[in-house]
């Protein structure tokens, strides 16, 4: 939730959750967690730092701080590759563990069987 900045307003989101509390979200309206695990695992702890620094910078600017997003700066293809490489990387491991942090979650769920 401390990450909640322009780039979820623009994109309509309502909050930010942790993993705990979207899991019990989502069983309170009766589904059964089948994964919990976070995304962006390891760029996290670059994403943080930028998160804080843009959310800073808002605060300091005010309304003038216009409505820039971080895909209003253009970055060279060689950062795009970086990042879509660590992306990837995480991959094999988020598809045995459910990772503790990160800059996503990804949940899945269903219908528990009928009894």
């Amino acid at each position: 939730p401390f990450l909640y900045a322009r780039n979820d307003r623009v994109a309509h989101h309502r909050r930010r959750y942790r993993r705990a509390p979207l899991a019990r979200a989502v069983e309170a309206a009766g589904l059964e967690v089948v994964r919990n695990t976070h995304a962006n695992v390891l760029l996290f702890p670059l994403i943080v730092p930028a998160v804080l620094a843009a959310k800073a910078w808002e605060g300091l600017r005010g309304p003038r701080a216009g409505a820039h997003t971080n895909l209003s700066w253009p970055l060279p293809a060689a950062v795009h590759e970086l990042c879509y490489r660590a992306f990837t990387a995480e991959l094999p491991l988020a598809r045995r563990l459910d990772l503790p942090a990160g800059h996503s979650i990804a949940l899945a769920a269903r219908r528990p069987p009928a009894a």
